[in-house]
């Protein structure tokens, strides 16, 4: 037997970068770089929405922002719970919409 839809789901919103790029680009204060990132989710905290193609998930995303690289690299850890809807549909996550603390400190 293969993942169920919400493994895949779950391992997608783990490993792509691009669906927590505006999330790092939008911290407050400022714009970091990136130097890790960890999302955690479990598979039981997805709920997909067969008829409609439709996700919604709970997790948490860790990782180390750098901030202040014109004055030599300084880094502040970023680690907060959040809550993501979006569709997935042929094998891929459509419109994610993150509600998260955007506040690094």
């Amino acid at each position: 037997m293969g993942k169920s839809i919400e493994q895949i789901i779950a391992d997608k919103l783990s490993n792509d970068y691009n669906i927590w790029n505006d999330v790092f680009n939008n911290t407050e204060p400022g714009n970091y770089g990136v130097n890790d990132w960890e999302v955690s989710i479990d598979p039981s905290n997805i709920t997909f929405n067969k008829g409609q193609d439709s996700f919604c998930a709970k997790g948490h995303l860790t990782s180390e922002l750098v901030i202040g690289e014109s004055n030599g690299e300084l880094t502040s850890k970023y680690n907060k719970d959040f809550s993501i809807k979006g569709d997935y549909i042929d094998g891929e996550i459509i419109k994610p919409i993150i509600s998260i603390d955007r506040n690094i400190y």
